[in-house]
C-alpha cells in the first residue's frame, strides 16, 4: 500500500469521524432547541388554560380549586374571587401571580397561602379576611388595598408598596416588611409580633392599639403624623427620627 493511498485513507476516516460528530452534535442542538420550544409552548398553553379557568370560576362555578394555578402575568383586573353565600373564597393557595394585574380584584376570604404575588399589581384590591399565610408579596403594589383582618403570618413583603392600605386587625406575626412603604396605612390593632419593619416607611401610619414590644423597627422612618400605641417610645427601638432624616437629606444636597 503506497504512502499516498494510506494518507488518503486516514484523511477519509478522519473526515468521516468529524462528519459523524458534527451530525450528532447538530442533532443534539436541534433536539434541545425543540425541547425548550415545546416546554415554553406548553407553559404558555397552561397559563392560558389557568386564566380561562380562573375567569370561569369567578363568573359561575365557584367550586373548582385553583390551587397552584399558573396565572403569572395575567390581566385579572376587577375579577371577583370572593366568598358568596355559603361558598368560600377561591382556593388560590400556591398559585403563581408574578407580575399579574389584580387591581380592584375582589379576593375577600380567598385562600392565597404560599401564593407568589411578587411584583403583582394589587392596587385597591379587596383582600379583607383573606388567608395569605407565607405568601410572597415582595415589591407588590398594594396602594389603597384592603387587607383588614387578613392573615399575613410569615408573609414576605419586603419592598412592597402599602401606601394608604387598610391593615386593621390584620395578623402580621413574623411577617417580613423590610423597606416596605406603609406611609398613610392604617394598622389599628394589627398583630405585629415578631414582624420585621426594618427601614420601613411609617410616615403618617396609624399604629394605634398595636403591640410593638417584639417588633423589629431598626431604621424605620416616621414623622409627626405617625400615630403610635399609647406609651410607645419609637426612639427605644432604633427608629430613624424625623430630624435625622432631614439632616440626611441636607447632607446629600450638592454644595457649590
Amino acid at each position: 500500500m503506497s504512502t499516498e493511498f494510506s494518507a488518503a485513507l486516514i484523511g477519509a476516516l478522519i473526515g468521516g469521524l468529524f462528519a459523524i460528530a458534527g451530525g450528532v452534535i447538530g442533532g443534539f442542538v436541534q433536539g434541545w432547541t425543540w425541547y425548550r420550544y415545546e416546554q415554553k409552548r406548553a407553559a404558555t398553553v397552561s397559563n392560558e388554560q389557568w386564566i380561562t379557568k380562573a375567569l370561569e370560576w369567578a363568573s359561575s362555578g365557584r367550586r373548582t380549586s385553583l390551587r397552584r394555578a399558573n396565572l403569572a402575568g395575567a390581566d385579572l383586573r376587577g375579577v371577583d374571587f370572593a366568598a358568596v353565600g355559603n361558598n368560600k373564597g377561591a382556593d388560590l393557595s400556591g398559585a403563581d401571580f408574578r407580575g399579574a394585574n389584580l387591581s380592584s380584584a375582589i379576593l375577600s376570604e380567598a385562600d392565597l397561602a404560599w401564593a407568589d404575588l411578587t411584583e403583582t399589581n394589587l392596587m385597591e384590591a379587596n383582600l379583607r379576611g383573606g388567608n395569605l399565610y407565607g405568601a410572597n408579596l415582595g415589591w407588590a403594589r398594594l396602594f389603597s388595598a384592603d387587607l383588614s383582618e387578613a392573615n399575613l403570618t410569615a408573609a414576605r413583603m419586603s419592598g412592597a408598596s402599602l401606601k394608604n392600605t387598610k391593615l386593621n386587625k390584620a395578623n402580621l406575626t413574623v411577617a417580613i416588611l423590610h423597606e416596605a412603604d406603609l406611609s398613610g396605612s392604617v394598622l389599628k390593632e394589627a398583630n405585629l409580633w415578631g414582624a420585621g419593619l426594618q427601614r420601613a416607611d411609617l410616615k403618617g401610619a396609624n399604629l394605634a392599639g398595636t403591640d410593638l414590644s417584639n417588633t423589629y423597627l431598626a431604621g424605620a422612618h416616621y414623622d409627626e403624623h405617625t400615630i403610635w400605641p399609647d406609651g410607645f417610645d419609637p426612639a427605644r427601638y432604633g427608629t430613624a427620627e424625623p430630624a435625622d432624616e432631614r439632616n440626611h437629606i441636607m447632607d446629600n444636597i450638592p454644595r457649590l
